[in-house]
């Protein structure tokens, strides 16, 4: 596939529940279990939901984001299987997953990019780019400089970045216009 070649950046854009999240969490754990170095930026929820989402997938269990199936005892014993099973993979996901809490902008996601990518990574996930705050009134502007920018870091270290986005609001009819 051409968006897994080094140098590229891929946009992934689809409404609320149209599975982007759970796509691109499965190809970051299965492209970390290849031995590939892969980072995320999760701008949505926090670090252990991600991990738990990740196990899930890997694991096959669904149930792991059931919090009422996990509480209850009769399910320990299969879930402290599941947990030892991935246990190494459970640790590299804790480093590689990165969530922020709070107002994130354009600068902070650049500098982070440039970190990961100058410490190694290959492949690079933000989900989703609409929670990037941005206090212009031309917002637009400052997304376009982040998208050459993303371009032009992907390539400076051969690396591969996905950006997970929305279409814009009230949008029904989806192309390369619509995205948020």
């Amino acid at each position: 596939s051409k968006f897994l070649q080094g140098g590229t950046v891929t946009v992934l854009c689809g409404p609320s529940g149209s599975t982007k999240s759970y796509f691109s969490t499965d190809l970051f754990t299965n492209l970390l279990a290849k031995g590939n170095e892969v980072f995320c930026q999760m701008l949505e929820e926090d670090k252990y939901y991600w991990v738990d989402r990740c196990l899930a997938q890997m694991s096959g269990e669904s149930n792991i984001m059931d919090y009422d199936w996990c509480a209850d005892p009769k399910n320990h014993k299969k879930l402290d299987e599941i947990r030892a099973k991935a246990r190494p993979l459970i640790s590299e996901l804790v480093k590689r997953i990165s969530c922020v809490q709070e107002d994130v902008s354009f600068g902070d996601i650049k500098k982070w990019l440039e970190e990961v990518f100058a410490s190694g990574a290959e492949f690079v996930l933000v989900d989703p780019v609409t929670a990037i705050s941005s206090p212009s009134k031309e917002s637009w502007k400052e997304e376009t400089k982040f998208v050459l920018f993303c371009n032009r870091v992907a390539k400076k270290y051969s690396g591969r970045i996905m950006l997970v986005t929305h279409p814009k609001d009230g949008q029904k009819v989806f192309n390369m216009d619509s995205l948020a």
